[in-house]
């Protein structure tokens, strides 16, 4: 028994032997390595430097995008004077520009860079239409812009650029962020919407693509400055032709005719433009044609052909309530220079001036907005009280004219039940 005990005690101290051997004797650990294992992790800090490399890079390639845009594109963008505001050269070799006013100037002249002026001769010239369309008698030196044929993906970059004739150049690069809605005039309703910053002096310069291509113009719409795509102008340059417009360029009035008339219509004077030959006239809104040159007229076309075929003074018969009224007018020269060829102050109307308008509500349907004037109702002086009806919940039974005064014109619309 005492033998087996000695022979467990030999075998435990030859274990503990062996263990402490092989802990001296163990090989060195290798140093620590000082390249990073395969599955660790980029930094936060390093993914923010290599993302503020690659966002240094591509700002430097679209500035060098912009630069070369801007070089290509400034022989496409002239300079119109007297009043300095810019035009396009269009591929047809017409100059497009955009009015600052609703008055016709006795002359006007386009150049670009050190080129000297060039008349602009057939103006087409529409009340309420933000540009006006013409050809200068010597652009053979005027680089056309090429037209874009379809808008750039949302988020495309697009710069704006006006000539610097009288000042210094201007290029404002900006992102698209999509089409909105405009208010510009009885024609225009949507608009460009991008982060190009607009001022006054901007109207008139021209947005291009990347590629060069011409997205549109900047122009003055009724309170606010707009871009309007070059697909919107091109489809309101090609109505310009139309007899309506013309009679409205030469006149600066339009006819109407009351909604859902029972029996034959009256042809109503639908707008008059302040400073044109209608207003010189003494036409107003709501007048009932019943003549021109002694021809009686009833419909639109009849009373657009009778004007037109006369250049020379027309003797107008009109009805107003309830006597009759005898008006002659002479048409607006084909070259621009207009009754009022010099823009001239306008003062508000003695009216009920409209403070708000409810979306949706009859009111803005019939083209109501804050800030007009309404004059009459009913072929009644407006009233507070009468507004305020027409404005509010109260439905009529049926449709209501009223004539309203928005700068440069005065309208008739219709309150409808």
């Amino acid at each position: 028994m005492q033998t087996r005990h000695r022979y467990i005690a030999v075998l435990a101290v030859i274990a503990v032997l062996i263990l402490v051997v092989g802990f001296l004797l163990r090989p060195a650990p290798p140093p620590a390595s000082k390249k990073r294992a395969p599955d660790e992790t980029v930094s936060h800090a390093e993914i923010e430097n290599l993302r503020e490399l690659v966002r240094r890079n591509s700002l430097r390639n679209v500035a060098a995008d912009f630069t070369a845009l801007a070089d290509q594109v400034f022989s496409q963008v002239v300079t119109v004077r007297p009043w300095g505001s810019g035009a396009l050269v269009m591929p047809d070799e017409s100059i497009l520009g955009a009015k600052l006013m609703d008055r016709p100037p006795q002359q006007l002249t386009i150049s670009s860079g050190e080129n000297s002026p060039h008349p602009l001769t057939s103006g087409v010239w529409i009340p309420g239409l933000p540009f006006f369309s013409g050809r200068a008698e010597a652009a053979t030196d005027l680089n056309p812009s090429r037209l874009a044929r379809a808008l750039p993906a949302q988020g495309s970059w697009l710069l704006l650029v006006t000539d610097g004739t009288n000042s210094p150049a201007l290029v404002s690069p900006g992102v698209l962020s999509g089409v909105g809605d405009a208010h510009c005039g009885p024609f225009i309703t949507r608009q460009l919407d991008t982060t190009i910053p607009l001022s006054p002096a901007t109207v008139g310069a021209g947005v291009f693509d990347l590629a060069g291509n011409l997205q549109g113009m900047v122009a003055q719409c009724d309170e606010a400055i707009s871009i309007l795509g070059i697909a919107e102008i091109e489809r309101l340059l090609s109505q310009t032709a139309a007899s309506g417009a013309t009679v409205l360029s030469r006149y600066g009035m339009r006819f109407a005719t009351p909604p859902a008339a029972n029996g034959a219509a009256p042809l109503l004077i639908g707008e008059v433009w302040t400073g044109w030959p209608a207003d010189v006239a003494g036409l107003q809104p709501g007048d009932a044609l019943l003549s021109v040159a002694g021809k009686s007229v009833s419909k639109i076309e009849d009373a657009t052909a009778a004007l037109l075929s006369n250049t020379a003074t027309s003797r107008l018969r009109l009805r107003r309530g309830q006597r009759v009224v005898v008006a002659d007018i002479t048409p607006m020269q084909s070259s621009g220079a207009g009754t009022n060829a010099e823009p001239g102050m306008e003062t508000e109307p003695s009216g009920v001036r409209v403070l708000h308008v409810a979306p949706g509500s009859s009111a803005a349907r019939a083209g109501l907005r804050a800030g007009d004037f309404v004059l009459r109702t009913a072929n009644l002086p407006a009233t507070a009280a009468r507004v305020q009806k027409l404005l509010g919940s109260y439905r009529v039974d049926a449709p209501v004219p009223a004539v309203i005064w928005r700068p440069g014109r005065q309208m008739l619309i219709w309150i409808m039940p």
